[in-house]
């Protein structure tokens, strides 16, 4: 069996089971690749009512159907202290039990307030079991750039955090038979303290859903005409995604005399906030908010109609988002956080902005209106790098380490 407990909620109804639709893409992803070679897949996680996610990102997780076996646990919404006082005992408990058929453990570091994925790690350790670990962000960076504009109540706060979260990252990849690190920053922060490290790119899409080369070349043919640019994103409306920033760019670069449209396709807790600053700044007519779009073929080939993906991040983010845009032919135009620059430096299909400087910003994307024949220079190689980065192709180099790392560890006793 091949064990994985996860700290994203497993949603019931109280007879059936669901995860989003993000999750049920990997996990279908990780059992094609591995192709049984360990076994039934084993999904453990907290639980939450099905009334609570939006049902538009649910997918029922049937044993039946799927061939993974579920087993959700302790209410999620439990408080963080309630959580160490009754429910870890629990958790414990039911990861010791399923332990006991495991072939292989797969988990990670989440939340050091409730570490429920890193009890997965522990528990591996304690029965001797092959660990996978598994993280996609640098979240000792994060906290730190996300609380660097507070006071210093937050930034001491952000820091003890960070120094909690970054020893536990420590063990998790020292015991490791194999750690999949996503991005730079993270792998320079515990590549020396890793027994197995490799570099992992946790992308969605696959290469039969990449939009065709032609497709991408007509819209390029386009840019000639007089037309407007028009730009999307795609992810969370949420602060640290800094949606607010790019309508503010798009603003500045109207002023200047471009003609360009910006589209919104997500949700989020920011969205109301972000609708009436287009409005404030006079662009409401420039910027749509579309709303939840299902994650597929058909949405890359929707997004294949922009011109560009426009991310502009507050703070360190290492989002599929932006292998969606090379799925679709798209440049990234972001700010230069340090996975915005790792990209820019691999795949050389990104526009850089200053970060946190929305006029800057504005002025640079005017000037590339002026250049347009960079846009469809940089559609070219966003396109060629989604080949090689599409999840099919990763899934498939991710589950080799594995059966190796496996082999390794069982072969020293």
């Amino acid at each position: 069996m091949y064990l994985i407990p996860i700290h994203v909620p497993i949603y019931t109804d109280g007879e059936k089971k669901f995860v989003t639709s993000d999750w049920m893409r990997s996990l279908v992803l990780l059992r094609d690749s591995l192709n049984g070679k360990f076994g039934q897949l084993m999904l453990m996680a907290p639980s939450l009512p099905a009334s609570m996610a939006p049902s538009h990102t649910l997918e029922e997780l049937g044993e039946a159907a799927t061939g993974i076996k579920v087993k959700s646990s302790f209410d999620l919404r439990c408080r963080a202290r309630y959580y160490w006082q009754t429910e870890r005992f629990r958790w414990q408990s039911e990861l010791a039990e399923a332990m006991r058929d495991a072939k292989v453990v797969h988990a990670g570091m989440d939340d050091l307030y409730r570490p429920i994925a890193f009890e997965g790690c522990l528990q591996a350790v304690r029965h001797n079991k092959p660990l996978i670990f598994v993280r996609d962000i640098d979240q000792v960076q994060q906290m730190r750039e996300m609380a660097s504009e507070l006071g210093l109540a937050a930034r001491l706060k952000a820091e003890l955090y960070g120094f909690g979260f970054d020893r536990c990252m420590r063990y998790g990849v020292k015991k490791a038979a194999l750690s999949l690190l996503k991005g730079k920053l993270l792998r320079d922060r515990y590549w020396r303290f890793a027994s197995n490290p490799s570099a992992f790119e946790d992308t969605s899409f696959t290469t039969s859903e990449i939009v065709p080369f032609e497709v991408v070349k007509a819209r390029i043919g386009t840019l000639r005409t007089l037309r407007a640019i028009r730009l999307v994103y795609c992810g969370r409306i949420e602060a640290r995604k800094g949606v607010d920033h790019g309508i503010k760019i798009i603003a500045k670069a109207a002023s200047l005399g471009m003609d360009v449209f910006f589209d919104v396709i997500g949700e989020g807790s920011d969205q109301a906030k972000c609708e009436a600053l287009a409005s404030e700044l006079g662009i409401g007519a420039r910027v749509r908010f579309l709303g939840y779009k299902t994650y597929g073929k058909e949405l890359l080939r929707y997004l294949a109609e922009y011109d560009g993906l426009l991310f502009t991040p507050l703070a360190e983010d290492t989002p599929r988002m932006i292998f969606d845009a090379y799925a679709a032919g798209l440049p990234v135009i972001a700010y230069g956080i340090e996975y915005v620059k790792e990209r820019a430096g691999k795949e050389g299909a990104t526009v850089i902005l200053p970060v946190n400087n929305p006029e800057e910003g504005g002025r640079l994307l005017a000037q590339l209106d002026g250049n347009r024949m960079r846009l469809g220079e940089l559609a070219l190689k966003a396109r060629e790098a989604a080949t090689v980065n599409a999840a099919d192709v990763w899934y498939e180099r991710r589950a080799q380490w594995t059966f190796e790392a496996v082999e390794r560890f069982y072969a020293r006793d």
